[in-house]
């Protein structure tokens, strides 16, 4: 369970690393080059899926054992939980950008279909936001908005 939480930590920090990549902004731009910023994004996008898939995968696995139940069990646990449906909306918004992205289907695909599935990703971004927001070990917590408010 302490990867998983570990995995959405690092994930939603990498986020907002990616929304840095991309916004040009102007003390970083010039120093360091778009193309290169560019590509840090590409590259660092791809690593982030992993770590994206792995969050929900071993915080389920963990509750699974830790409550003694199958993972499907759990799953549908997890998804009871009206935040956790958040993440799942998230998930598969997120799944459907990263898989567009990929060589073989980003060569298929016109710039503006592309680009749509990257505006997308503000959508997921603002549901998994508020899953992070009203997840059980936050919720309630004086300090997450402090957080939030501190990385953007």
């Amino acid at each position: 369970m302490a990867l998983g939480r570990l995995a959405g930590l690092l994930v939603g920090s990498g986020v907002l690393l990616q929304l840095v990549l991309v916004s040009r902004l102007p003390g970083i731009e010039p120093s360091v080059g778009s193309d290169r910023m560019h590509r840090w994004h590409r590259r660092s996008g791809f690593t982030l899926g992993s770590l994206f898939l792995a969050h929900p995968a071993l915080l389920t696995v963990g509750y699974a054992r830790w409550y003694q139940l199958s993972v499907s069990q759990q799953f549908m646990e997890f998804a009871a939980d009206w935040p956790t449906r958040l993440a799942i909306a998230a998930f598969v918004v997120i799944a459907l950008m990263v898989a567009s992205s990929t060589p073989l289907i980003r060569r298929r695909l016109t710039y503006e279909t592309w680009h749509v599935s990257h505006l997308a990703m503000y959508v997921a971004l603002g549901l998994a936001s508020w899953h992070q927001a009203n997840g059980a070990e936050i919720a309630g917590q004086p300090w997450w908005a402090d957080y939030w408010i501190g990385c953007t």
